[in-house]
């Protein structure tokens, strides 16, 4: 099981991803809109197998946050602030309101409380018209982790140079595989230079004028 703690706001929000154990397993800020969302949903998927393996607390019980999580299949909690304050007191009572400490609460609570909870429905006809696209979203993201996998074991073996391309970020997949496109081979990755590597998709080249002549 993978526990989640999501500190909500209008501009990014806080998360933590705890085990069974308490075991941190991983913190991060995640923005506000679609771009976000698709990193909380790849934290979360690097973690768990299955959406029936994670429980969601947040500090909020609608919005397209919370819909998308709850189309997704996760067990998701709606926290009051006053419960998660009087968590946060029972923690450490001098302790000050931190997002990212919150976040720790929130997880705490969904891992340790959650029988006391009651998770969120999710049968708003928002949260239904969103299923398909999250669960469709999130085998996507799922394919991709796989295939990040199987090229960092294939470069690990065959073209270890080429491994400090892959990062934990979709763009970084993109970027190696265009790396890739033009250097298959560690040889040919030895004579590639920093302006044949399109690292960034640039625009269209203009075509050829009939009868013109190549440069």
């Amino acid at each position: 099981m993978v526990f989640v703690g999501i500190d909500w706001s209008e501009q990014h929000h806080e998360v933590e991803l705890q085990a069974g154990s308490g075991k941190v397993l991983k913190r991060l800020r995640v923005s506000a809109d679609v771009a976000g969302l698709g990193r909380l949903q790849e934290a979360i998927t690097s973690a768990a197998e299955e959406p029936s393996q994670v429980v969601i607390g947040i500090e909020s019980n609608h919005g397209l946050l919370v819909n998308a999580l709850v189309a997704s299949g996760y067990r998701v909690y709606p926290i009051s602030p006053l419960t998660s304050a009087r968590a946060r007191e029972g923690e450490a009572p001098s302790r000050t309101k931190s997002d990212p400490g919150d976040a720790h609460v929130l997880a705490n609570l969904v891992r340790t409380k959650r029988q006391d909870l009651r998770p969120l429905a999710g049968d708003s006809e928002q949260a239904q018209a969103l299923q398909v696209r999250a669960r469709s979203h999130l085998r996507a993201i799922r394919v991709q982790q796989r295939l990040r996998s199987q090229l960092r074991s294939t470069l690990a073996k065959f073209f270890v140079g080429a491994l400090p391309l892959l990062g934990d970020e979709s763009e970084d997949l993109r970027d190696a595989l265009a790396v890739l496109s033009l250097a298959v081979s560690p040889e040919q990755g030895r004579g590639l230079s920093p302006e044949q590597a399109p690292l960034q998709p640039g625009p269209p080249r203009p075509a050829a004028q009939p009868g013109g002549q190549g440069g």
